[in-house]
């Protein structure tokens, strides 16, 4: 038998005055096949480049503002508080003035070092809290660390460069009751006068006795206070508690020398 193949090219369009191809007939004995190679195409067009690179870097969030946090859902303070540091960082990204204070006048500084929180303050401090700033009392953030017994807030906020009388401080912690063996530690390495006075001509250690605070009378004799410095009116610490009537820190006073200067 034999074979015949051909080609069947069709053009797009037909001339007007087209002549009309003859119709082939087949021979008795011939079998005619249509080939089936595809008929030549065009080369592809070019595809531009940029889009491509964009969408890959899309798909691989790469492009600026990918990765962009959600709007935060609580405001700073509250979030500081609860020690929230995603809605914290939220906060940073979108530019939350971090130096606006909260309802009770505390500043977001001042909540993360009342709490410890020294992750949250240090990222503060980064993004430009103002580390001397005072709440609605009065207080810079690190009187309020030191006041709530947090030591290692209050040494980052004295790494930081917070610029607090350290003298004056002390006595304020003192009449607040707030002193502790780490805070006197702390403040006595950086060479605070355990023995300074007041405007009364008091040391710290009068003022723990006038408040009959025992445990803190302790704590100062034993980091350094003179038990029988006198204050303006010449009474010493041991006066005080004679004169307030007081058998447990009278006691403590003797154990460790006092003298009545009376």
């Amino acid at each position: 038998m034999i074979r015949v193949r051909y080609h069947e090219h069709r053009p797009r369009t037909m001339a007007k005055h087209a002549r009309p191809r003859p119709c082939l007939a087949t021979p008795a004995g011939l079998t005619i096949r249509r080939s089936s190679a595809p008929p030549r195409r065009p080369p592809p067009r070019a595809v531009p480049v940029f889009p491509v690179l964009v969408i890959v870097l899309a798909s691989l969030g790469l492009l600026v503002g990918c990765d962009e946090p959600p709007q935060p859902s609580v405001n700073l303070y509250r979030a500081v508080h609860s020690g929230d540091l995603d809605q914290i960082k939220r906060h940073l990204f979108w530019q939350t003035d971090i130096d606006q204070p909260g309802p009770d006048g505390d500043y977001p500084l001042h909540v993360a070092v009342s709490q410890g929180r020294v992750a949250i303050a240090r990222l503060l401090l980064e993004q430009g809290a103002q580390r001397d700033v005072r709440d609605a009392h009065g207080r810079t953030p690190l009187h309020v660390a030191l006041a709530n017994g947090k030591v290692q807030a209050a040494q980052l906020l004295l790494q930081e460069g917070a610029d607090d009388d350290l003298q004056a401080l002390l006595f304020a912690l003192a009449e607040e009751q707030a002193l502790d063996p780490d805070t006197i530690e702390l403040l006595s390495a950086r060479d605070v006068d355990l023995n300074a006075t007041n405007s009364q001509g008091r040391t710290p250690l009068h003022l723990a006795v006038a408040a009959d605070d025992v445990k803190l009378a302790k704590q100062l004799i034993n980091a350094g206070a003179e038990v029988n410095r006198t204050d303006r009116h010449g009474m010493s610490a041991l006066e005080i508690a004679h004169e307030q009537d007081q058998p447990t820190m009278i006691t403590l006073l003797e154990q460790y020398g006092a003298e009545r200067a009376r």
